[in-house]
């Protein structure tokens, strides 16, 4: 058996809590279940270097089914479930998929031809504009990354929050595991203490956990958050395996916030028009594209993340956006990113997106999609904003909407710009 660490916590610590859902199941009981879907697969013809898509969902089943097709050193294809039933089997042919998993029994066999590459996981990312690219983590990169991230011991209790097709959720199982801390299924537990959300999630509930004593935010950038909660910013991407930079409590100066210096065997450098170039023991192992791995490095043997940031000497690294979601606006650079910090500070907001649409004038404009919990004007959120933005950066357009499209956690900004307003 190779080196599982499921297998490693439930040797050490067989009769700790380990998943907990309506009742408590411990490493042991879950480590036996994986090592019945890796019979089941098995008897279904998967085997090394065979890698197997399926939808993943927050259940006992689904992570017992990752360890066991890492346990056959398979691949997985972890798919969004919003993703067009259309579109998959575009998805299943570029990652060379072999078995789709229905449920465990209904395992299609798709195809023979093996892999290109061995135990590792394929995601689909973001991505702000055209086809998500495929991102291949080896299992090695996931553990290094939660190796290397949160403190958790076995007595903390760790809500499973964000889906597992997103690198973020499948942190959350690698850390726990590790740790040997649980992992919590049922959002009413009362015992919780760790949770991950992006901020939206933060802005529409409030955490009441009589022992909370983590809430990581990450995935969007920070407009404010509650001061009487244990706070910890972070910031991560896909192709380094989650989380790159992390700060509890991170002071805020003019706005930003400062999330210190990269976490070990992480490193990031910020170039010359603020664009954050980070490498790694974490970082990917390429895009797959025409059955092949590419790993975009630049010469220097950096990873460049298209975010942009800034560097202070005493409080370290802050991210102010994308650099692809810049535009300009009358000859004046706008970054949207700015203008929905301000404006998620304003209490009828619930969660919001600024892109720019075309106009004669000005080349483009910033227009707001707003999801609202109360009646808002557009004369009102630009009285608001007036106080904290120049008139250039202020939206010219308010679209009320019940939702804003995502790509897994973050906005399509892409379906937005469609949007004929």
């Amino acid at each position: 058996m190779y080196n599982c660490p499921l297998k490693k916590s439930a040797l050490e610590a067989p009769h700790l809590p380990c998943i907990i859902d309506q009742r408590c199941f411990t490493f042991q009981e879950i480590d036996q279940l994986a090592d019945t879907y890796l019979e089941k697969c098995s008897r279904a013809g998967i085997s090394i270097s065979n890698t197997v898509a399926f939808h993943p969902s927050l259940s006992i089943e689904c992570i017992a089914l990752l360890f066991a097709l890492w346990r056959l050193k398979a691949n997985i294809f972890l798919i969004n479930p919003k993703i067009p039933q259309k579109e998959i089997p575009s998805f299943l042919k570029r990652t060379s998929t072999t078995h789709f998993i229905h449920n465990l029994s209904n395992i299609e066999c798709i195809q023979t031809k093996p892999s290109c590459f061995d135990t590792s996981l394929c995601l689909l990312t973001s991505g702000s504009t055209g086809t998500p690219k495929i991102a291949v983590l080896s299992l090695k990169n996931l553990l290094i990354n939660a190796s290397h991230s949160l403190s958790l011991h076995e007595k903390h209790r760790y809500l499973l929050s964000l889906p597992l097709f997103h690198v973020g959720g499948l942190g959350i199982i690698l850390r726990s595991i590790l740790a040997k801390a649980a992992i919590v299924l049922d959002q009413k537990n009362p015992l919780i203490t760790h949770i991950s959300y992006v901020p939206t999630h933060l802005y529409r509930s409030f955490p009441l956990y009589k022992h909370l004593e983590c809430v990581l935010l990450g995935g969007a950038p920070i407009g404010s958050y509650p001061e009487n909660l244990p706070i910890h910013v972070t910031y991560g991407l896909t192709e380094m395996g989650s989380m790159v930079l992390l700060k509890k409590k991170p002071p805020s100066i003019d706005g930003l916030y400062y999330l210190g210096a990269p976490l070990f065997k992480r490193e990031v450098h910020i170039h010359t028009d603020g664009e954050i170039w980070v490498k790694g023991e974490c970082l990917f192992q390429g895009y797959l594209e025409h059955d092949a791995l590419t790993l975009p490095l630049n010469q220097e043997g950096w990873f460049q993340t298209k975010d942009i940031g800034q560097f202070h000497p005493e409080y370290g690294i802050t991210i102010i956006g994308r650099k692809d979601w810049q535009f300009i606006s009358g000859g004046e650079n706008i970054q949207p990113e700015e203008i929905e910090k301000y404006i998620k500070m304003m209490p009828e907001i619930e969660d919001v997106a600024v892109v720019p649409k075309k106009d004669a004038e000005f080349g483009e404009i910033p227009i707001a999609f707003a999801v609202i919990n109360k009646e808002l004007t557009l004369a009102s959120l630009q009285s608001y904003t007036q106080d904290f933005l120049p008139n250039y950066k202020i939206p010219k357009k308010l679209v009320i909407v019940s939702s804003l499209p995502k790509t897994g956690i973050k906005i399509d900004r892409q379906k937005l710009i469609e949007i004929d307003i």
